[in-house]
């Protein structure tokens, strides 16, 4: 199980500060699927590399399996980051486009 407990994630910018996570609460049940869909910018990749501890969170707990990632050496997290199993959808939604393509130009000749 998966539980994000009051996720946040701030940025300083040359423009000011930016809250691109605030307060996520979130649980993932053993075997579930989630997909997380949003406009760019929209704080998509941070939360990810938030919950694979990619990017330290500011504030709040990444809990997996009872365990508080924030606490794990770097090497105790490259053995759960092998565990958990995260897809970049933009590689798929490339990959279906071009199959869609292949079909079309394949029916087409047909």
């Amino acid at each position: 199980m998966i539980q994000l407990k009051n996720l946040s994630k701030h940025f300083t910018t040359v423009d000011g500060p930016v809250d691109a996570l605030r307060h996520i609460n979130l649980t993932v049940n053993d075997g579930d699927i989630y997909g997380i869909i949003g406009m760019s910018g929209a704080g998509k990749s941070t939360l990810v590399r938030c919950i694979n501890m990619l990017e330290r969170p500011t504030e709040g707990n990444v809990i997996l399996d009872g365990r508080d990632l924030g606490t794990l050496s770097n090497a105790e997290l490259r053995k759960v980051r092998r565990k958990v199993t995260m897809i970049d959808a933009e590689n798929l939604s490339e990959e279906c486009h071009a199959s869609s393509e292949t079909d079309s130009y394949a029916q087409g000749a047909g």
